[in-house]
């Protein structure tokens, strides 16, 4: 076998170390764009990595390792079913702005990038194309990087998959006249 190119300086992935934690943190914003959800409803889909802590770039690293799509991704509708502002859009716009001084979001989402903002990660299960169950760690809430610092938060209980329910062949029939009364 050939030895790869730069084998020697290349970090070996072990799969230790890599996966996010649950709890609260401080994050950046490194891109933000207007989108739809599948319903056409408006959205603002905000591109984020961890800017603190152990965890600092886990999103930059994972990106430089994989490839493909940015990993670190919040959308959040921004109007409720009648066309008035969400106000999960406008807590979260509170939060960015209260978490860097003297912004005040002018409705440019692209004024968004470099901006800090406290996050909230929760585990969450889902089922795995081989149809084991995993657990993932999502970013869940949007706060202020100031209640993040001062542990304002709950991280919400890990959020699992209700088993499947067994098919009709595993189930033994009973015959009615069977049953003693």
């Amino acid at each position: 076998m050939k030895q790869p190119s730069n084998y020697e300086n290349t970090e070996a992935y072990t799969g230790d170390g890599q996966r996010l934690t649950a709890g609260g943190k401080i994050c950046v914003v490194v891109n933000a764009y207007e989108t739809k959800a599948k319903s056409g409803m408006p959205m603002l889909a905000v591109e984020f990595d961890i800017a603190e802590g152990e965890e600092k770039e886990y999103y930059a690293k994972a990106q430089e390792q994989f490839g493909g799509d940015w990993r670190g991704v919040y959308r959040q509708g921004t109007e409720d079913k009648e066309g008035s502002c969400s106000p999960f859009f406008k807590g979260m716009i509170s939060a960015i702005e209260e978490s860097n001084d003297r912004y005040k979001f002018n409705f440019d989402e692209r004024t968004l990038i470099g901006k800090r903002f406290g996050g909230v990660f929760g585990e969450e299960e889902y089922e795995a194309k081989d149809g084991t169950i995993k657990t993932s760690v999502k970013l869940l809430q949007i706060r202020s990087v100031d209640a993040i610092r001062k542990g304002n938060f709950k991280v919400p209980p890990k959020k699992t998959i209700a088993p499947k329910a067994q098919s009709d062949e595993t189930y033994t029939a009973i015959d009615p006249a069977s049953i003693p009364f």
